[in-house]
């Protein structure tokens, strides 16, 4: 069988393995920011004949609509250029993380947004809490396609005697290391698990954001556009589990930390139907039973309704300012910005100047806004339809008012049943009915 001779040096795997699993991760933030583009953007919509392009309808004379795939991304971006859009819609899922990614404007977020004030300072991580930038060198050495493949080639080995580690000496002569092929092949088994589990750059997740806080507790951060059926339910399922996960970290049940789930609802659609003005919902579990009230804090929903009437009349200018950011900020101009008072709201805009954006960023928001375009012109026809529908019942109903108030007329100057029947078309079952009623003082 023939053999296979693995010669490693240790500052070629083993200490980089060492090093790269424990070593501090460069700042996310400069990664974002290579490769901006400087090409002036935007701000009208997408034009609607280029959109009207994009859907197509099905069954004839059929008002159901389905959104084609068939969608050039570099003719979207160009698009986005085009237009004279200053600011991106922070709603979106690609322009909310790039947003929050920000050390400073995401702490002045959730300080307003968690109400915990008390804090000083917010530290991204996965859904596993695991810190983002602290795993960039670990996570970027177990993806090294080489690696990957080095690795590969270990398994194939069945017998740890073919695998070898050797490190040139002081006189270049090769020495083995004692167990460094068992260490190797050790290795391999788990490479594939841990290179699972450290979490993508990016984070393709359920949550926008998942960050840690100076007091210990943690916050999520989700922005919801479409209005979903069961998404209290859903919302607060996210929450409930993130709180019981703490527990894969080896934590002691007493050493739980609080969870504060924070919900920004926006789009088009009204997400509280019973009150669509209502701007916050806080929910914690509380007991009250008879005069006694207890409070449990550790686990938090906070849900902002974004698509309230009231936003404009909040008296809490930060608060205010912050609300109409998400709101209404690719409606905005500079010169609309350069009144507004707080600074940290000032630094979300220019943080979501389209201009600045990096490529990545770019190209998922101009997606991202052009799936929101064709879902808005859905929602429109849906709406269109809806009145259109209501309308004429609403005449079919006048119609039917109005002959029950000339069968009464009839009956009032003794017209006989036939001719009213004749006059009408009203059946005898419902004519007789009326009577009824008449009689009775009901009508």
């Amino acid at each position: 069988m023939k053999n296979y001779l693995v010669y490693l040096t240790l500052s070629l795997f083993v200490t980089n393995f060492i090093s790269s699993s424990i070593g501090m991760a460069s700042d996310r933030e400069d990664e974002l920011s290579t490769g901006r583009r400087s090409t002036k953007h935007s701000h009208d919509r997408i034009d609607e004949q280029k959109q009207k392009k994009r859907l197509k309808t099905t069954g004839g004379g059929s008002s159901s609509t389905i959104f084609s795939d068939e969608v050039d991304e570099e003719e979207l971006e160009e698009e986005l250029l085009a237009s004279n859009q200053v600011y991106a819609n922070p709603i979106f899922d690609a322009a909310a993380k790039y947003l929050l990614a920000s050390d400073e404007i995401r702490l002045e977020f959730i300080k307003l947004f968690s109400k915990e004030s008390d804090i000083v300072s917010t530290e991204l991580l996965d859904n596993s809490l695991n810190p983002l930038r602290k795993l960039t060198q670990a996570r970027n050495f177990l993806k090294d396609k080489k690696h990957i493949d080095l690795i590969k080639k270990i398994k194939q080995q069945n017998d740890v005697g073919h695998i070898r580690v050797q490190t040139l000496g002081n006189r270049s002569v090769w020495d083995n290391i004692e167990n460094g092929g068992a260490f190797l092949s050790d290795l391999s088994k788990v490479f594939d698990d841990l290179k699972d589990s450290f979490p993508p750059l990016e984070r393709h997740s359920q949550l926008d954001v998942v960050c840690r806080l100076t007091n210990g507790s943690y916050a999520l951060v989700e922005v919801q556009v479409a209005p979903q059926n069961y998404w209290d339910n859903r919302a607060l399922s996210y929450a409930a589990a993130f709180y019981g996960n703490q527990l894969k970290r080896g934590g002691d049940w007493e050493k739980l930390e609080k969870v504060i789930a924070i919900n920004l609802l926006g789009g088009e659609r009204k997400h509280w139907t019973n009150t669509p003005n209502e701007i916050v919902r806080h929910y914690k579990f509380i007991s009250e039973v008879g005069e006694q009230r207890h409070e449990i804090d550790t686990l938090q929903l906070i849900q902002y309704n974004l698509l309230s009437a009231e936003i404009s009349s909040v008296e809490d200018i930060s608060f205010r300012e912050w609300l109409e950011f998400w709101t209404k900020a690719d409606e905005m101009t500079e010169q609309d910005v350069s009144h507004l008072t707080t600074k940290s709201v000032k630094d979300a805009y220019e943080r979501v100047k389209v201009k600045d954006f990096p490529e990545s960023v770019l190209k998922d928001y101009a997606k991202q806004q052009d799936e929101y375009a064709r879902y808005s012109q859905h929602v429109r026809q849906e709406v269109e339809e809806a009145q259109q529908k209501a309308l004429e019942e609403g005449i079919k109903r006048g119609k039917k008012a109005e002959k029950v108030e000339t069968v009464l007329k009839l009956l009032e100057i003794g017209i006989s049943d036939d001719k009213i029947m004749q006059a009408t078309q009203i059946k005898p079952k419902k004519l007789e009915k009326l009577k009824r009623k008449r009689l009775e003082g009901k009508l």
